[in-house]
Parts: C-alpha cells; structure tokens; sequence
C-alpha cells in the first residue's frame, strides 16, 4: 500500500514539475543544485571522517532520501507560487 500512495506522490509531484513554465524552472533548479549539493557535501564529510559502517551507511540512506522528499516537495511549491504569482 505504501508502494501505491509513493507512485502516486511522486507521478502528481511530476505532473507538477512538467506543467511549470521556463522561467519559473530556473530559481527550482538553482534551488535543487543547493539542496543536493549539501546533501553530497553531508555525506562526503560523514565518509571522510567516520569509517564506513552500517550506521554510517544508514545515515547515508536517510541524507539521500531526505533529498529526494525535498526535490519532490520543491517542485510542489514551486507549482502553488507559480499559481499564486498568477503567471
């Protein structure tokens, strides 16, 4: 069930994404590239300094997806302030 609510999320968070216009895509990309750039930058710091483990792995995993829920709530919002701006 959880698989079917996330295919969901993820098709109505891209059906977001496709229906934005050019100019508002250029601030949500800018926006991605800091959001995962500090997600890698995270996760080269906890690899450079701890050994890699199961805990540090873990970490890793949930960085990662916390990315991702990010990327996809980002293209949300960047939808409802499109609608918003009245564009």
């Amino acid at each position: 069930m959880l698989i079917v609510l996330s295919n969901e999320y993820i098709k109505n968070r891209i059906s977001d994404f496709k229906s934005l216009k050019q100019n508002t895509r250029w601030s949500l990309y800018l926006l991605l590239f800091g959001v995962w750039d500090l997600m890698i930058g995270f996760a080269y710091l906890m690899f450079s300094y701890f050994e890699i483990s199961q805990v540090t792995m873990i970490i890793a995993n949930a960085l990662f997806i916390t990315g991702a829920y990010l990327t996809f709530l980002s293209f949300s919002i960047a939808k409802k302030l499109q609608l918003s701006k009245g564009d």
